[in-house]
């Protein structure tokens, strides 16, 4: 009797080795929570909940809550390297390993470009024109005396297109009250005419002349009209008449036919037609 209850408690000790070793082929299998030891209280990760009993309507079904292996991270695979790390920090260390896209390249906007400013036009130097080429001195040259008894030539008219030979006197009143228009029209046309007036009291009358020139304003060169190099010039102003007129041209040709009277601002359309020719 002694020996069976030898062999009886070997058999049970076996059979819980059995048990210890099947459990850890096995380790699917829920574990029974141990029996606390009295005056400690138990590790909450020890204790293992029991399987809800899908019969019992008071108690709901609650998950298993297992303490994870030593060396495991909770939710952790359990096939999985513990230096690896879950799937989320494997990801985290990729998007860190990652070099961020460059920004995109901004052009830095060009500042405006201002027109240029404007040329401001100038005046070209005033050059003084040629002279035309049909100008020249008088045609007939002389050397006397003038109104207020200064030398005189034919240059002193200066070169012109044409020449406006008046012939007047003092004791004429058509010729003294014609003057002031007469000067009007050498003012006029001075540029391009030359005037000349052959007076003919002049000896005994020049003091009266220049009265009367200065009064009317009539600025042109007046001379004694019988000195010897006119005669061939008062043969072209004998008309019987005072006052008389003849336009001439620069080789002592006269323009037109003989001016008898006084015409004043008329004298006008007898030079632009000379002029015009």
């Amino acid at each position: 009797m002694k020996y069976l209850s030898v062999v009886f408690i070997c058999c049970i000790v076996l059979f819980a080795a059995g048990c210890d070793t099947l459990h850890d082929e096995f380790p699917g299998e829920p574990e029974k929570p141990k029996q606390a030891e009295s005056g400690r209280t138990p590790d909450p990760g020890e204790i293992k909940a029991p399987p809800a009993n899908p019969q019992d309507p008071q108690e709901p079904a609650t998950e298993r809550k297992t303490k994870p292996p030593q060396g495991q991270e909770p939710g952790q695979d359990p096939g999985q390297d513990p230096g690896q790390g879950s799937g989320k920090s494997k990801d985290n260390n990729n998007n860190a390993n990652v070099t961020p896209p460059d920004p995109p390249s901004v052009t830095p906007e060009s500042p405006p470009v201002l027109p240029d400013p404007p040329v401001i036009a100038t005046d070209p130097p005033t050059v003084a024109p040629d002279p035309p080429s049909n100008v020249s001195y008088f045609p007939v040259k002389f050397s006397t005396l003038d109104l207020s008894g200064n030398t005189v030539t034919e240059e002193s008219l200066g070169k012109k297109e044409i020449f406006f030979v008046h012939y007047w006197a003092t004791w004429c009143p058509p010729c003294i009250r014609e003057m002031p228009e007469l000067g009007e029209i050498v003012q006029k046309y001075s540029d391009r005419v030359g005037f000349i007036g052959l007076l003919d009291d002049y000896d005994t009358s020049r003091d009266i002349a220049v009265e009367i020139k200065n009064a009317s304003g009539a600025s042109f060169l007046n001379v004694d009209a019988y000195i010897d190099e006119f005669r061939g010039l008062t043969r072209l102003l004998d008309s019987g008449y005072v006052p008389t007129t003849v336009i001439i041209d620069s080789n002592g040709n006269m323009i037109g036919d003989q001016i008898i009277g006084a015409y004043g601002l008329g004298y006008a359309q007898f030079i632009e037609s000379a002029l015009n020719r």
